[in-house]
């Protein structure tokens, strides 16, 4: 279960941030029916990397329950060479998603970035003057800049927001994904102690994951805070 939870967990950020990058790059406007529909995809092609040794017959070899006696996954220094097939297959599956969220972030940021120093520009080039036609001029250009803030405001706040649920992801998964790529290239299991390490920010991953969402989407935490008031009232 560990390695569905490892792919698909990078999957689902990797859609977060796709969604993100198409709001942010190229003001798109995504529907639930296209998140939905992602994730579907995501635990479908999950579900299929982690099936691969049971189609190749090689289960027994290709997973193994860990010293820790907390996860059974992928034999990542296994010298099988079926167990070297899913295992390649694993790090193309992990590399691929990693390599556009860095593209990605950079490309928002980049992007963030030129937007606000364009509107600061636009804000202190202004010059007042007398006539009526450029006083209606420079209000039209008030609130159009006004409307370009709270755009910007608005985009920015997604940035935080997605950059925030990303660095919680790397942080839990990133050290299991190390000693993965470890134990694949040394061809030999990691200490104990690495791997009960790695295995713990996993489960904190999944318990701060809840609060991180909730402390940057209003709505969600607006619901929930709304669910506990009437709670208490009844």
């Amino acid at each position: 279960m560990i390695t569905i939870g490892a792919v698909a967990s990078i999957n689902q950020v990797t859609g977060l941030t796709a969604f993100r990058f198409l709001v942010i790059m190229h003001d798109a406007i995504i529907k639930k029916t296209y998140a939905i529909l992602f994730t579907a995809i995501s635990f479908t092609i999950s579900a299929i990397v982690v099936f691969i040794p049971f189609l190749m017959k090689s289960e027994d070899r290709s997973f193994g329950l860990h010293p820790t006696h907390l996860t059974c996954t992928i034999v990542w220094y296994s010298h099988d060479p079926a167990t070297r097939i899913v295992t390649a297959v694993c790090v193309i599956v992990l590399a691929i998603p990693i390599s556009f969220i860095g593209y990605a972030y950079f490309s928002i940021y980049r992007r963030v970035s030129r937007s606000i120093n364009t509107l600061k520009e636009t804000v202190t080039s202004r010059h007042p003057h007398n006539s009526e036609s450029t006083s209606t001029a420079t209000a039209l250009e008030n609130g159009r800049t006004v409307v370009l803030h709270e755009d910007e405001a608005r985009k920015s706040k997604l940035l935080v927001q997605s950059i925030a649920v990303v660095l919680v992801m790397l942080l839990g998964w990133g050290p299991y994904f190390i000693l993965g790529l470890w134990e694949l290239v040394a061809s030999v299991p990691v200490p104990l102690k690495y791997e009960y390490a790695a295995e713990i920010m996993v489960q904190m991953n999944a318990a701060i994951n809840p609060v991180v969402i909730f402390i940057f989407d209003n709505e969600i935490r607006a619901n929930l805070i709304y669910c506990l008031r009437r709670k208490q009232r009844s």
